[in-house]
């Protein structure tokens, strides 16, 4: 692969335009800071083709806010720091009892803005905290509108969350996942978590663009014929 780094301090937007040739396709990532990388663009072109990204969502432009990661049980693993209870049904889904708790512990180094996407069901309850000490209520079912109807057994529901104000400097957030002690409009059944999608905004001073065939192979080799970045 090929990587570029451009220096952005204080530009308020961000802009990529290449020309490139390659005839089994190639992909785009960026990156604030060379470690953690999203990719952008994925197409092909076996002919030299001029093509514009925009990488505004890297400078703190309030424009995009872009899915950066997307947790689904038991890949969950490696952003769990504690676990009390929870255990694993449905193949993808982590059920955690009264009185158990979860505790994710999300890292994004340089993120300005942050909104969490939950999957979850039955009588959940949510929480966000910038160190794991002092949490906050974010989100529970009994006050989730829909999710108070009686009889609501496993049923999935989509939440979305700003959880900004819970975001520490290092650009970390914690979420502790638990099981209201009402359960009773949900059958007697524990809340599950299904998935947590994370949604954000960067506040960084370097953007990293990295360049790469989408196939391993002699043939599927890249050529930029030419590259144009923009600041504003």
């Amino acid at each position: 692969w090929l990587t570029y780094k451009f220096a952005v301090p204080g530009a308020a937007g961000a802009g990529l335009d290449f020309t490139v040739q390659n005839k089994s396709g190639y992909k785009v990532e960026i990156s604030p800071d060379g470690r953690q990388w999203y990719e952008r663009f994925n197409s092909w072109n076996d002919t030299p083709t001029v093509r514009s990204i925009d990488l505004s969502f890297m400078t703190g432009s309030m424009d995009e806010l872009v899915a950066l990661k997307t947790i689904i049980p038991p890949a969950d693993k490696e952003f769990i720091v504690a676990d009390s209870g929870s255990e694993l049904q449905r193949e993808q889904c982590r059920y955690v009892n009264s009185g158990g708790t979860v505790t994710y512990k999300l890292s994004f180094p340089n993120l300005k803005e942050c909104q969490l996407e939950f999957m979850v069901g039955n009588a959940y309850a949510i929480f966000g905290s910038k160190d794991g000490v002092l949490w906050h209520e974010i989100l529970t079912a009994n006050k989730s509108g829909i999710d108070s109807e009686p009889f609501q057994k496993d049923i999935t529901w989509i939440r979305m969350v700003e959880v900004t104000d819970y975001l520490n400097p290092t650009g970390t957030v914690y979420v502790k996942f638990t099981s209201t002690d009402d359960k009773s409009r949900n059958n007697n059944q524990p809340a599950y978590l299904q998935r947590i999608t994370v949604y954000g905004i960067y506040q960084t001073n370097t953007i990293f663009a990295r360049f790469s065939p989408t196939l391993a192979g002699n043939n599927n080799e890249l050529e930029i014929k030419q590259i144009t970045f923009r600041q504003w």
